[in-house]
């Protein structure tokens, strides 16, 4: 089943609606379909980084993301690494607005610094939690088997920590124990857009 044709998830560009991508439920995973719609963002107008005149014009992005409950992190590190890619070939500024319920790995997709501006919906919900620890104990799973996969995701909790505290740093918030968020995350309620505003995961809520 190709991208497009998967109803879980919906990317979409508006070039009418001030250049906007809106990505909808189940977008982290799929590479190509967010690739495609990127680049026609980036395009608009025909725009072409190779044209030297054009390549100095400043041209911004928005992006509009809703009910998404995360995904493979690796997966954000490629969605993110392709938007810093346009950034190194032309000035591109992409702002980030998001609506419903997020949650694990959309949330460092929100954090990333590629973003400019980050706005949340008021009704937004925000949900951290710690990395997945949980694995089927197989007949053939050994000791060493555990202990590569904690370590594993002690490394990517660390790497999360990190992206949170320096997204909220920027926004002068450095009072969160986010080792502590994640860890209580799977049992504490969601974050509302307000408590969020307070951790310095956004730049304004509304």
């Amino acid at each position: 089943m190709s991208d497009d044709e998967d109803t879980t998830f919906s990317i979409q560009h508006d070039s009418e609606n001030d250049n906007t991508i809106f990505l909808d439920g189940q977008f982290i995973e799929r590479y190509a379909t967010f690739r495609k719609k990127l680049t026609n963002a980036v395009y608009r107008n025909s725009h072409r980084y190779d044209d030297e005149d054009d390549a100095k014009k400043e041209r911004t992005v928005h992006f509009v993301i809703s009910n998404c409950d995360g995904g493979n992190i690796r997966h954000v590190y490629a969605l993110t690494g392709l938007m810093r890619m346009y950034q190194k070939k032309m000035p591109i500024k992409y702002t980030l607005h998001c609506l419903g319920s997020l949650h694990s790995s959309a949330t460092l997709f929100m954090t990333s610094d590629v973003f400019s501006k980050v706005t949340l919906d008021r009704n937004c919900r925000i949900k951290l939690h710690e990395v997945q620890t949980e694995i089927a104990r197989g007949t053939n799973l050994v000791k060493r088997q555990f202990v590569v996969f904690a370590t594993e995701c002690n490394d990517t909790e660390n790497e999360m920590c990190e992206q949170y505290r320096s997204f909220a740093a920027k926004r002068c918030k450095t009072h969160v124990d986010w080792q502590k968020v994640l860890n209580d995350g799977n049992v504490e309620p969601c974050f509302t857009a307000a408590q969020a505003f307070s951790m310095g995961l956004c730049d304004e809520v509304i």
